[in-house]
C-alpha cells in the first residue's frame, strides 16, 4: 500500500503539472494538433522543471514519509450521520 500512495503522490505532484501545462498550451496556441507521443514527451519535459523543487524539499518529504504511509494503512470508517 505505501508504494501505491507514493506513486500516486509522484503522479499528482510531479507529472500532472506537466500534462496540464502541455494541454493548456496546446489549447491556447492552436498551431497544430500534436501527436500523443509528442504531447507526452512535452509534458515530461515540462515536469522536469519541478525537479529542483523536489530536491529542495526532499529532506522534509523523507521526514514525513513514515507518517503518510502509516496514515494510508489505517482503516478509515465514515461516522454515521
Amino acid at each position: 500500500m505505501p508504494s501505491n500512495v507514493e506513486g500516486l503522490l509522484v503522479l499528482v505532484f510531479f507529472i500532472a503539472p506537466g500534462f496540464v501545462a502541455s494541454l493548456v498550451k496546446n489549447r491556447l496556441v492552436p498551431f497544430s494538433t500534436p501527436s500523443p507521443f509528442r504531447e507526452a514527451v512535452e509534458s515530461v519535459v515540462l515536469s522536469v522543471f519541478h525537479a529542483p523543487v523536489w530536491v529542495f524539499f526532499s529532506p522534509a518529504l523523507a521526514r514525513i514519509r513514515p507518517d503518510v504511509t502509516a496514515f494510508s494503512q489505517r482503516k478509515r470508517v465514515c461516522p454515521a450521520i
